[in-house]
């Protein structure tokens, strides 16, 4: 009987545990989305999009010592084609393109994202 006991203590240990390592994963992890995460231009380092869960993103542009950042919202559909709205006082229109697993292939500017 004094082993089932102690048995039992050691797996309340273990629940405990993976209990406390399921909430510590869950509260750090920021990149939960299936698309959330940051992303380089295969054809130019210095451009870097950032995707958030909450479908918004930020576009940086390094040039030099100076950093062009353009935020905005996104949508996917069905599909996986994305579509990148800025926000309206920008310049930019919108880019649209193709997620293919960790790969995002915009045609409208001719190149592909690659998640980090």
């Amino acid at each position: 009987m004094y082993e089932i006991l102690k048995g039992w203590e050691k797996m309340k240990k273990a629940i405990i545990f993976g209990g406390v390592l399921l909430f510590l994963w869950s509260v750090c992890n920021k990149d939960t989305g299936p698309y959330s995460g940051t992303y380089d231009l295969k054809q130019d380092p210095n451009l870097v999009l950032k995707i958030n869960d909450d479908h918004t993103f930020i576009l940086y542009n390094v040039i030099g010592k100076n950093c062009e950042i353009t935020e905005g919202q996104y949508t996917v559909d069905d599909d996986n084609n994305i579509r990148l709205d800025p926000e309206k006082d920008t310049i930019y229109k919108p880019l649209t393109g193709k997620v293919k697993g960790s790969t995002i292939e915009m045609s409208s500017i001719n190149g592909d994202f690659i998640k980090e």
